[in-house]
């Protein structure tokens, strides 16, 4: 680890993942560096430096320059157990950078400085194989042949692909993600546990279809073999590539995948890649959910007389299904944000509202001068009356204010 003059580690840790930790200096201007990082540049003749490198010692997941114009040396780190990283040495650099009100910021001569790197929340990404073939992320961090797992940073992208061994085919990606191309990129927003299937080529293999949930429904496959109803299993060879699609019926709504596969979308592709056993929930059908937002509004105030308060309500419905017409949407005048205190008008809604859509709805409303409106807030109620079943209720009362 290095650059194109002299570099030097004076200290090393290791987190609770095996990554390793180095502080040090260096003479130079092309250190590794990551896009990113606190300094990418140089500084002065000597810099003080701060690495992480992965546990397979493959990937440099994080380095740093540190200090300023003058010479700066790291001579020890340590981690705490929220991930901080802890670094001490000595600077002569009146331009070392410090942070608002630190304990010391001036300089005399040549000091020791400590400095504090925050932590970021990390996850662990698991490789596992079923039959013979081979995983890489193209990182350099996984490699399932040596080393299956990997500590990746929360919200990195990491690419997996996936090469069957000679005479084997790949059949899918299985766990916390499901996907039949042989390359496919996971977000690390928790740990991912993930398994890639490879199966023997010109094997027969039987795919069983089952129903489950309170709802019905079917489920056929693009190549017309399977109608489940009353079809519901088949052979196939290794590496067939059909498509599943479930349809529930009138009253019934359709929930997702389970079993072998794992997906929420009502036609998803499936390698066949052993004997698998597919699963099809069915479910209650799917409900509107209305719910609003307040556009910015005009306060227009006559002296003695009335206030006219003006603008738009964009009514919402962010469910699965239409939201039939026959309901209302209440306004009222609130001293709090909660209470009712104050109906102001009633917008009878006429028109279906389709799901995840939104129509604006005009908002005039003059109020009487005895009623001072500063300091109030404007709630819709949407609903008002409850005459429509909905996947969620609680957000059907939307609040603005306080009004000026």
């Amino acid at each position: 680890l290095g650059g194109g003059d002299e570099d030097y580690c004076r200290s090393i840790a290791v987190d609770p993942y095996d990554n390793v930790y180095l502080t040090g200096w260096t003479r130079s201007d092309d250190f590794p560096v990551v896009s990113g990082s606190y300094d990418t540049t140089t500084g002065g003749s000597l810099d003080a430096i701060l690495s992480k490198i992965s546990a397979n010692l493959q990937v440099l997941l994080a380095s740093t320059y540190l200090g300023g114009v003058g010479d700066d040396l790291g001579y020890a780190l340590a981690l705490d157990n929220s991930g901080n990283v802890y670094v001490t040495g000595y600077t002569s650099s009146s331009a070392f950078p410090v942070t608002d009100e630190t304990y010391d910021d001036s300089l005399s001569g040549t000091d020791v400085f400590v400095a504090k790197f925050g932590s970021v929340d990390q996850y662990l990404m698991t490789v596992n194989v079923s039959g013979l073939g081979q995983v890489v992320s193209t990182d350099g961090g996984i490699d399932s042949s040596f080393d299956n797992s990997q500590v990746y940073d929360a919200g990195e992208k990491v690419t997996l692909v996936a090469t069957p061994a000679t005479g084997y085919l790949f059949g899918g990606w299985g766990g916390d993600i499901y996907s039949t191309a042989a390359s496919v990129t996971v977000t690390m927003n928790s740990d991912k546990t993930i398994t890639a299937k490879f199966a023997p080529e010109g094997v027969s293999y039987t795919l069983t279809i089952l129903k489950s949930g309170s709802g019905n429904g079917t489920v056929t496959s693009d190549d017309e073999a399977i109608d489940c109803g009353s079809v519901c299993s088949q052979t196939y060879t290794s590496g067939t590539l059909i498509k599943l699609t479930a349809t529930p019926d009138e009253n019934s709504g359709f929930e997702g995948w389970s079993g072998d596969i794992s997906a929420t979308t009502a036609t998803v592709p499936v390698i066949i890649n052993g004997n698998m056993t597919v699963m099809a929930v069915f479910g209650p059908p799917p409900l509107p959910d209305l719910t609003g937002t307040w556009g910015d509004l005009k306060i227009t105030k006559f002296l003695g007389r009335t206030t006219i308060i003006t603008g738009f309500f964009d009514l919402k419905n962010i469910g699965q299904a239409a939201a039939a017409s026959g309901y209302s949407v209440a306004y009222y005048l609130s001293s709090n944000g909660t209470s009712l205190d104050i109906p102001l008008n009633t917008r009878a809604i006429s028109l279906p509202l389709l799901a995840e859509s939104s129509r604006q709805l005009m908002f005039t409303r003059y109020v009487e001068g005895s009623v001072n409106v500063s300091g109030k807030y404007l709630i819709a109620v949407i609903d008002s009356e409850n005459k429509l079943a909905e996947e969620d209720k609680t957000n059907n009362l939307v609040v603005y204010g306080p009004l000026p």
